[in-house]
């Protein structure tokens, strides 16, 4: 007797897909603000050597920019 293959939902499907990526490639959720070692505030205070209050928007464009690059690289 053959048994169906399951049927999934579009949300369960693209949750299926998306942990097989990051399993595939070893890579997880990002933090990229909002966190003392999220990506935006670190580039900001080792980069930068600004802290938030201060920076202008120059400088919070560059810590932006620096922290994209690092995801876009990693991944």
């Amino acid at each position: 007797m053959e048994s169906k293959p399951k049927a999934f939902d579009k949300a369960e499907l693209s949750s299926l897909d998306a942990d097989k990526v990051l399993q595939q490639y070893g890579v997880g959720p990002v933090r990229f603000a909002g966190a003392p070692d999220a990506l935006y505030e670190r580039r900001m205070k080792f980069d930068n050597v600004v802290e938030l209050e201060s920076a202008n928007s120059r400088e919070r464009y560059k810590a932006a920019a620096r922290a994209v690059r690092d995801i876009l690289s990693e991944r």
